[in-house]
Order: C-alpha cells, then sequence, then structure tokens
C-alpha cells in the first residue's frame, strides 16, 4: 500500500511519530471508555524510558502502570523487553498497539493484552532478554513474546482488561 500517510509514518526517522500517535489514541480511547462507565479516568505519562511504563491509569483508588508497545499489523514483530521490576508490579499491563494503514489513506489501530497476565507473569520473568547497554544491563530485562498477547476486540474491551473492578 502506497498512500501519502505509509510515506510519512513508515520512514524509520518517524517511528517516534508512529509511538506518539499510538499511544495518543489509546489514552483518548480509555478516557472515552472510561466515561461509559460513568468512571473519570486520571492519566500520567512518562516521558523517561527509566521504570518501564509509558503511562499511569487511575480510576478511584485504582492504579495501572502501562506499557505499550506499538507493532505494524502483519509486521515482523515478535517479542519485547521490559524491565523485571515492572512485570513483577502487581499493576503493571503490558498493551500492544497494533497499527494498520488503510487503502483509504488512514490509521486503524487494535489493541492485544496478556488476559491472563497474573498465570503469566513468571514465563515472562525467565525468558531471557538479550538487551544489553551500558546503562541497564541484560539482566535487568526480561521479553514478553507475541503468543503471550490476545487479541483485544475493543477500546471497551480493553478498558475492561486494565480496570475488572471497575466495570459495572
Amino acid at each position: 500500500m502506497n498512500t501519502r500517510i505509509t510515506k510519512v509514518l513508515e520512514k524509520d526517522k518517524n517511528s517516534k511519530l508512529r509511538e506518539q500517535m499510538a499511544e495518543y489514541h489509546f489514552v483518548k480511547e480509555m478516557i472515552i471508555s472510561a466515561a461509559r462507565q460513568g468512571k473519570r479516568l486520571e492519566v500520567s505519562r512518562c516521558d523517561q524510558d527509566l521504570f518501564g511504563y509509558d503511562v499511569i491509569l487511575k480510576v478511584e483508588d485504582s492504579v495501572r502502570y502501562v506499557q505499550l508497545k506499538s507493532a505494524k499489523k502483519g509486521g515482523k514483530t515478535s517479542r519485547w523487553d521490559l524491565l523485571k521490576a515492572f512485570v513483577k508490579n502487581p499493576d503493571s499491563r503490558i498493551v500492544i498497539i497494533m497499527v494498520e494503514y488503510t487503502e483509504n489513506n488512514d490509521v486503524a489501530f487494535s489493541y492485544k493484552g496478556i488476559l491472563d497476565y497474573d498465570q503469566k507473569r513468571e514465563s515472562i520473568l525467565t525468558t531471557p532478554s538479550t538487551r544489553e547497554t551500558t546503562e541497564q544491563p541484560a539482566h535487568l530485562y526480561c521479553r514478553a513474546k507475541i503468543q503471550l498477547f490476545s487479541e483485544i476486540p475493543s477500546a471497551d474491551a480493553l478498558f475492561t482488561y486494565l480496570f475488572p473492578e471497575m466495570v459495572s
């Protein structure tokens, strides 16, 4: 597909733009889904990648630390490195935002999550990462593979995945 939007967003130098667009779309959809439940969603963004999460979501007394990962739908991405300290946090969640470029020069988003995250947490923690930087050695990381993730059919279902205790 060769639309204007793919020409801009597929350039390697624009990967940060794709990630930001996916994050903003996610936040917008979560705010709307919370409102549908009669709830107010508070959102805090983490601009530094020091703690393993991208956004903190809060509804009443429930807090979720969310690591957002994006992937092109039908692309080759099959695993993500995560900070072990983040995965160990019982309030952490991982959301994969699938990005698809449509023929009508638009972008569509869909979501994946680990539906039984508490049960699969140990599997993630014991899968070693090969990530190695001077600031953060590989032993601080683990790896989540795409096979652990399930399609989440809608933004409202994603809100339920993140905050099951808030859904009436």
